[in-house]
């Protein structure tokens, strides 16, 4: 007796079918207890989430906050540099001027001091 090879086939598909329906069965009850467990994670930490997602507007508000007064007052830090700056050049040009008079006299006095 000789089986067609069409039957080998049709039966090779056939198993084929029967192990990823198996497949596709251990995957579907894999996925069903991992969202039954997120769900009664997400119950029993509803009320957390909720205070929570309550507050984030809150902090969203002090955060811009917190950026538009640190703008401000790198700003302010900026402009007194800038004054400091001037000042600070203003009096060493002032300083520099009188120090450069000073130590022009003293070497001018050496010399003569010398002989």
């Amino acid at each position: 007796m000789c089986i067609p090879i069409e039957y080998c086939f049709y039966f090779l598909l056939a198993v084929l079918c029967l192990a990823l329906l198996s497949l596709l069965i251990v995957i579907f009850v894999n996925v069903n207890k991992f969202m039954k467990a997120l769900n009664e994670l997400l119950n029993q930490n509803k009320d957390n989430l909720t205070d929570t997602l309550k507050e984030v507007p809150e902090l969203l508000k002090n955060t811009n906050d917190l950026v538009v007064s640190s703008k401000n007052i790198a700003q302010n830090v900026e402009k007194t540099v800038d004054n400091v700056s001037c000042f600070v050049e203003e009096k060493t040009s002032i300083y520099g001027g009188i120090l450069g008079s000073i130590i022009k006299m003293i070497l001018e006095f050496i010399p003569k001091f010398k002989k």
